[in-house]
C-alpha cells in the first residue's frame, strides 16, 4: 500500500465523493462517418465536480478570462480521459445544467483529482 501508487487516490476519493456535486464529462471525438465525412461524436461519463473561483495561478495563464472557473473532478469517480476536447456539465448546485469547456487540465501528485480551467460553452 502506498500513497502514490494509486492507494491515495483512491482514499481521497472516499473520502470527498460525498461532498462533491454530481456531474458529467462529455469527451469530443471527431471521426469518419460512412460517408468518408468527418462528424462529431460524444462519449459521457459520470463524474463528481466542483466548480470554485480561478486561482491566482490559472489568472496569470495565457488566454484567462475573468468569468473562467476552476472545476476539480475527482478522478476515481469517472472513468473519462480528461484532455482540452472534454466539456464538463453540473447536475446540481448553483451551476447546474452549466456546461464548461475545459482550457487546460493538470493533476495532483496523487492522480486523486484533476484541476481544469473552464470556460463556459456558448
Amino acid at each position: 500500500m502506498g500513497l502514490l501508487s494509486g492507494d491515495g487516490a483512491t482514499l481521497l476519493n472516499s473520502v470527498f465523493s460525498p461532498l462533491y456535486l454530481n456531474g458529467r464529462i462529455f469527451k469530443t471525438q471527431i471521426v469518419y462517418d460512412a460517408y468518408g465525412e468527418l462528424t462529431k461524436t460524444f462519449a459521457e461519463y459520470d463524474a463528481k465536480v466542483q466548480v470554485d473561483s480561478m486561482t491566482e495561478s490559472m489568472r496569470g495563464q495565457e488566454g484567462a478570462a475573468d468569468d473562467d472557473r476552476r472545476i476539480l473532478v475527482l478522478t476515481q469517480s469517472t472513468s473519462a480521459p480528461m484532455d482540452s476536447d472534454c466539456e464538463i456539465i453540473c447536475d446540481e448546485g448553483p451551476y447546474q445544467g452549466v456546461m464548461f469547456r475545459v482550457a487546460t487540465v493538470s493533476s495532483d501528485p496523487l492522480g486523486s483529482y484533476w484541476e481544469i480551467r473552464g470556460r463556459r460553452a456558448a
